[in-house]
């Protein structure tokens, strides 16, 4: 399987057609890009819109506005912790841009037996796989794009996932969520 960069796998939210949907199962990410933004989020409680026009912001708006779905469903602690907390901050602009995202606890993902491996499934067929070292650290990308019995069994986690997920509008509603 073939290792890609963090720029060509961006890549692949321009070319994917109709669905681009992720299992996101790391408790933290420890994201280089991240680190000041979060470290005010810990200070504050405050995310603010400093990079509306960054990338990925700009490729969620593009796949919205051209009737194509982005989704993922992030895995939980009960309760959140600290980053949880942020990502969730985080999701007003991902929600504006257009992205799904929606919450299951570890609890629930464990009794419907869904892994704790991070992946993107683009178009039900090609398969990125996302590896992370301890507390989240991002080791590589590997793209698997013709192996027909992986991408069918992310394409069923997926499914079971989205299911049994809370959708963010329906947490972001709660009085608790804030």
């Amino acid at each position: 399987m073939p290792v890609i960069t963090d720029a060509s796998w961006l890549d692949l939210f321009d070319t994917f057609e109709r669905t681009a949907i992720r299992l996101e199962t790391q408790p933290a990410y420890l994201v280089d890009a991240e680190q000041e933004e979060y470290q005010r989020f810990l200070a504050t409680g405050i995310v603010e819109d400093d990079e509306p026009d960054r990338r990925w912001r700009r490729q969620m708006r593009a796949a919205r506005d051209t009737g194509r779905r982005v989704a993922r469903v992030r895995f939980v602690t009960e309760p959140p912790g600290d980053y949880q907390r942020y990502l969730f901050a985080c999701n007003r602009f991902n929600d504006e841009d257009g992205e799904d995202i929606r919450y299951l606890t570890y609890r629930r993902a464990a009794e419907l037996c869904l892994p704790l491996a991070d992946f993107w499934l683009f178009d039900d067929a090609v398969l990125l796989k996302m590896n992370f070292a301890e507390q989240g650290r991002p080791l590589d990308k590997e793209l698997v794009d013709r192996d027909r019995a992986a991408a069918e069994q992310a394409r069923v986690w997926l499914a079971l996932a989205m299911k049994h997920a809370t959708p963010y509008r329906e947490l972001a509603r709660e009085p608790s969520a804030s």
